[in-house]
């Protein structure tokens, strides 16, 4: 799943992913969700159950890479196992203002990474080694109210109802072009904050 210069999209294969144990923990609204083209054809045609994914949008403005005002100067942790795609995702976090206070290859360290840093905002894989996404989210969680976004070539519904139901704040699909993903992480961070209550 590496992401290429130039358009930086994520580009990973789609493959039957494991099956993960169901979440609990406290409900979140999600925000920004991307869907690429490409969907099976055992989800076309499905609607989430939960609240609606609003899409990224298209206009010109959203294709600018500007930092999201609300986002600079915060502080994230990456939690992804390909090496080429953690080094991409820290660029574009940075170049939208956004402080990459950590990074880790596997859900268990992301526990440990993010516990220790205390970020703002985590840009969490699911399909990892040694603990999947879905379970360093609900262990973070339990520990730490933080902004998870999930970045994931799944894009099945049953998987959306359990990050929601663990509480992450966003479920986006990959591949996803970085110039779209900063609307995202904001819709993200935005909703975090309406349902936490948190100020400025």
């Amino acid at each position: 799943m590496p992401w290429f210069p130039g358009n930086r999209t994520i580009s990973i294969p789609r493959t039957v992913p494991p099956e993960y144990p169901a979440g609990r923990c406290r409900n979140r609204t999600f925000a920004g969700h991307y869907e690429p083209k490409g969907a099976s054809p055992t989800e076309q045609g499905k609607k989430p159950s939960g609240p609606a994914f609003p899409s990224a949008p298209e206009t010109a403005d959203a294709t600018r890479n500007v930092p999201t005002p609300s986002l600079t100067g915060r502080r994230a942790v990456i939690v992804e196992d390909e090496g080429i795609t953690r080094i991409q995702l820290r660029r574009t976090l940075t170049r939208a203002g956004i402080i990459v206070a950590g990074t880790a290859g596997d859900g268990q360290d992301g526990v440990e990474v993010v516990l220790r840093e205390r970020p703002d905002l985590v840009l969490m894989d699911l399909n990892m080694p040694v603990m999947d996404g879905f379970e360093a989210s609900r262990r973070i969680l339990t520990q730490y109210p933080v902004c998870i976004v999930i970045l994931t070539a799944y894009s099945l519904e049953e998987y959306e109802r359990q990050a929601r139901e663990i509480g992450v704040s966003a479920y986006l699909h990959k591949p996803i072009v970085s110039s779209l993903l900063y609307p995202q992480l904001e819709r993200a961070w935005q909703a975090f904050r309406n349902d936490t209550g948190l100020a400025e």
